[in-house]
């Protein structure tokens, strides 16, 4: 599986994030199970297991933020500070892809 990038201008990074950010909604399959892996919320800890639930948004200091919720109750968390609990699925290879194009990205 690999994320195809046909017609991005890499030396526009508004355009390609736009194009990965869209390509990321499109293919996660909601709802599924992810642990927190860094928090710097209360209500939220590293560890708590969680369920993501939606992409919530874009923010450049954190990247993509995702929808989840513990219990009743919904919170949002960076994309960076999850990880997917079924390591098999298609979801888990998605955000392993986009993880290390944002990082890949942030570097240069």
């Amino acid at each position: 599986m690999t994320l195809k990038t046909t017609n991005i201008n890499h030396k526009d990074k508004t355009k390609e994030i736009d194009f990965y950010y869209e390509k990321l909604i499109s293919d996660l399959n909601f709802p599924f199970d992810v642990r927190v892996i860094d928090s710097e919320g209360e209500n939220i800890i590293a560890g708590d297991m969680v369920t993501a639930i939606s992409v919530n948004n874009y923010f450049e200091l954190y990247g993509v933020l995702l929808d989840v919720k513990k219990g009743k109750k919904r919170f949002v968390v960076p994309l960076c500070d999850i990880e997917v609990i079924d390591k098999r699925s298609k979801n888990a290879k998605v955000i392993k892809l986009f993880l290390e194009w944002w990082w890949n990205l942030s570097a240069r």
